[in-house]
């Protein structure tokens, strides 16, 4: 059964980076534009892993992570902010 990948990034390159990198190792990668958008749809499916740019628009980074946080528990969350301007 493939791992479950909610990608939520408002850069299209970013997302299709990650597709293009994750689906050969046996990975379903369904990518979201928005953060209410990505919320929505980890109730959805309950992903195995999220992956979610720091910096996105339409919620601040600490609700959309106390939010994530009500839909699935990841037992080693990771936040990896980039410095890129």
């Amino acid at each position: 059964m493939p791992a479950q990948v909610l990608v939520v990034d408002q850069n299209p390159v970013i997302q299709a980076t990650i597709e293009n990198t994750l689906s050969p190792q046996n990975c379903e990668v369904t990518s979201v534009r928005d953060a209410l958008s990505g919320l929505d749809l980890a109730y959805k499916i309950k992903p195995d892993v999220m992956i979610a740019d720091l910096r996105m628009e339409g919620l601040m980074v600490y609700s959309f992570c106390a939010g994530q946080a009500e839909v699935v528990s990841f037992p080693n969350p990771h936040l990896s902010p980039c410095a890129a301007k």
